[in-house]
């Protein structure tokens, strides 16, 4: 990414951009390709990559960052940067970027792609206690705010998010991309994306991951309170407002824009606007958050009340309910004349059966 990229966003419509990352010491060699597709059923709905830090120096960003916040006063711009456990480091990318009159500077603590072996990334924010240890730092320096990247890969992200908000964090970005391999050639046997015949983990995104990413940022909203940016899989204007609803303010989108390109943001917006008349809903801080009540513990849902199925009224008789009642539910359903039946004697109102028809 470079300011020129930015400043095209811009000009399409769009709110914010956050750079790639800036890293305190010269980036390792990237490796190609650094990217694969998720698919399944031959339909890509995420991305592995294994691509690093920004390959541009910080010297560079400086002058493109003041430019760019010249040029564009009223759009949010943030700094990404991202050094090993080194006080020092992290100070100086601080002082260096807020002096281009970013918005806001955010710390990246959680890329998993090659970092942690180098001491920086997930490493960091795998531990509540490192992250603490970095957000103090900052804000010791920092007269902008400081938004902490975190990672998915945890077991509890509201535990780290606590730690942050505790040593100072003015908000959050969640989530980084989730660890994992998108697949294997069967030709070559080699993992994807396959560099001479290896590869290594890598870091999901995409649709693959946004369920994970709406938990993080509700876990997030709730232990902090604290404004949470959402990301992590976002690809219409109703996965955003699904965002906001679980307590994120903005939210970002990566993957997405690398398939459609910038001018999808037309899309969104007009969208989002149709909804919001539709609905008389004059801002969108009237529903940031209004969602997060009705997510709670498993223990506090209703024993009472009953879910029961009904046929649509457009039912074709495919009896792919049927399939999926008697092999993985309570062989409720069954077909009489290619029409669906169901017997309420049977049923225990789990649901599978709206999930797999395809008329609804």
């Amino acid at each position: 990414m470079t300011a020129e990229l930015i400043d095209r966003a811009f000009q399409a419509g769009w709110s914010g951009a956050v750079t790639k990352t800036i890293p305190a010491s010269p980036p390792p060699v990237d490796v190609q390709p650094r990217f694969a597709s998720v698919e399944h059923l031959g339909h890509a709905f995420g991305f592995q990559n294994i691509e690093v830090v920004s390959h541009r120096s910080l010297d560079i960003w400086i002058d493109e960052l003041t430019a760019l916040k010249r040029n564009w006063q009223n759009r949010a711009v943030w700094a990404s940067i991202m050094a090993g456990m080194s006080k020092d480091d992290w100070q100086r990318l601080t002082i260096a970027v807020q002096k281009t009159c970013v918005d806001a500077v955010e710390l990246n603590v959680s890329c998993p792609n090659g970092m942690p072996d180098q001491g920086m990334g997930a490493l960091i924010g795998q531990s509540a206690e490192l992250t603490a240890e970095v957000v103090r730092w900052v804000k010791a320096v920092a007269e902008i705010p400081v938004v902490v990247k975190l990672t998915p890969n945890v077991t509890d992200i509201a535990v780290v998010a606590k730690a942050a908000k505790d040593a100072g964090a003015d908000g959050y970005c969640a989530i980084n991309t989730v660890s994992g391999i998108s697949g294997v050639c069967l030709r070559t046997f080699s993992p994807k994306p396959t560099i001479n015949s290896f590869s290594c983990d890598g870091g999901i995104s995409g649709p693959a991951i946004r369920p994970m990413a709406l938990l993080a940022v509700t876990k997030i909203a709730k232990t902090t309170g604290l404004p949470v940016s959402g990301c992590g899989g976002i690809s219409t204007w109703a996965n955003a407002v699904e965002f906001l609803t679980l307590g994120s303010g903005p939210v970002q989108l990566c993957t997405e824009p690398m398939r459609q390109g910038v001018g999808m943001i037309s899309a969104l917006t007009d969208g989002l606007e149709r909804w919001l008349n539709e609905r008389n809903i004059a801002t969108l801080s009237e529903i940031v958050g209004i969602a997060l009540d009705k997510v709670v513990k498993h223990e506090e849902l209703s024993r009472t009340h009953h879910y029961r199925p009904s046929v649509p009224d457009k039912c074709a008789g495919c009896g792919k309910c049927v399939t999926a009642c008697f092999d993985a539910g309570f062989q409720a359903l069954y077909l009489d004349a290619k029409r669906v039946q169901i017997d309420h004697n049977r049923c225990n109102g789990c649901g599978l059966c709206g999930i797999v028809c395809p008329m609804r």
